[in-house]
């Protein structure tokens, strides 16, 4: 249920293109700033308290809005919800035991944590008209009791890391999360998959979010040679908080002004590297 922007910057100012006629770009406005997604990694948890919160109406009327939504639509989670996901592993065997609530929302909701918490997908919990009735949810329960009582010595990172290797949603949503995380011990993994066609853009993305400049190449190569607008403008501004760089790079300028800028950053990694072996 969580929505996050995959581009971020923090403390960017606007800066002239080389060619005064080359549209200016500004990557504090068209960056989404990252000190959001930092807060939300340093804020505390108390999970007893944040199980507690999800029991209440804001839950119930979130869930039932989502069953009611057209296809598209996108709603921001209430903070009793998000703060239970943002808890992660700690509130897991108590979202299993709110799965059969007497209230059928809360237990769909409590459903829908535990997929983005652990990435599993059990049972067909989809969005329809009405909330799984009391044996879907008695059944969800039972296959998320018997996935913890075998993974519950393993840390959560661990759960996604088994996971990015998916060429689908859950692999794709595994990938998100590591980075979403900032866990360093994730890079390893997520390095792993810069050499993959498929998953090397979004894997890119997220060891910049944890902080591996591994994620240059692919930024650049990738997202800045794109001859899409939006890609650029997210290689630029991933590039831009993994490294205080710019090179120069405008989104919006001419091919070969672009080109330029690549130029300049494939000789500022190559620099990098050669001085992380010296």
């Amino acid at each position: 249920m969580l929505v996050a922007a995959t581009a971020a910057v923090v403390g960017c100012s606007s800066y002239k293109p080389e060619d005064s006629a080359t549209p200016q770009f500004d990557l504090a406005a068209h960056c989404e700033s990252r000190e959001a997604i930092l807060n939300e990694r340093e804020r505390p948890c108390n999970p007893d308290a944040a199980l507690r919160r999800f029991a209440r109406q804001s839950v119930i009327d979130f869930d039932r809005t989502m069953h009611a939504a057209k296809h598209g639509q996108v709603f921001l989670d209430p903070k009793e919800y998000s703060d239970v996901a943002h808890c992660g592993k700690p509130v897991v065997p108590g979202l299993i035991k709110l799965i059969t609530n007497k209230n059928a929302y809360i237990g769909d909701a409590a459903w829908a944590a535990l997929d983005e918490i652990t990435n599993q997908r059990f049972g067909m919990h989809e969005v329809t008209p009405n909330p799984p009735d009391t044996v879907e949810r008695a059944a969800a329960a039972e296959k998320y009791q018997k996935w913890w009582d075998e993974n519950k010595t393993k840390s959560r990172t661990d759960w996604l890391v088994a996971d990015i290797g998916l060429n689908d949603e859950r692999g794709r949503a595994a990938i998100y999360e590591l980075g979403y995380s900032g866990d360093r011990a994730a890079i390893p993994a997520l390095k792993s998959l810069l050499g993959n066609r498929y998953q090397r853009p979004l894997a890119a993305v997220a060891l910049a979010w944890i902080g591996d400049e591994s994620a240059v190449p692919v930024l650049v190569d990738y997202y800045m040679a794109s001859d899409s607008e939006p890609l650029r403008e997210t290689g630029i501004c991933e590039a831009y908080t993994l490294t205080g760089q710019t090179m120069d790079f405008n989104p919006k300028a001419s091919p070969k002004e672009r080109q330029r800028s690549i130029n300049r950053w494939h000789r500022w990694y190559e620099q990098r590297v050669s001085a992380a072996v010296r």
